[in-house]
């Protein structure tokens, strides 16, 4: 993959992390949303993101590696907030959540990665 793509990757691990563990990340963004509607989805969508980019950039390591260490993250970053002095918590719903946008991230991966290859191929071959 190309350097940009990896460096996108891992800006979104990073900022990923932040909103996961800042007290209330909607006031940094002055909205109001409720967890209804698609503010619920928001843990699907972004985790679903998170495994696309990761498989997309995927290369050296397996893919059981990046698997397991994205589950490891998702109960990590719930432990984190445990710990967190603010209104966030532990919470299971917010674990299925994070499960279900891996495997839903992944799974497009798996449609998109030849497609995102050949593009790649032929981009590299006219340059």
């Amino acid at each position: 993959m190309p350097r940009i793509f990896h460096i996108l990757t891992w800006f979104y691990v990073v900022l990923l992390t932040l909103l996961l563990w800042l007290p209330d990340p909607r006031t940094y963004f002055r909205t109001e949303l409720s967890d209804e509607g698609p503010a619920g989805y928001a843990h699907i969508i972004t985790f679903a993101l998170l495994a696309f980019l990761i498989e997309i950039d995927r290369e050296r390591k397996s893919r059981f590696f990046w698997t397991t260490l994205l589950i490891g993250y998702v109960f990590l970053t719930e432990i984190v907030q445990e710990m967190l002095p603010t209104f966030r918590c532990f919470d299971i719903a917010d674990i299925i959540q994070d499960l279900a946008g891996l495997m839903l991230g992944l799974y497009f991966a798996d449609i998109a990665k030849p497609m995102v290859r050949r593009f790649l191929n032929r981009s590299s071959a006219i340059s």
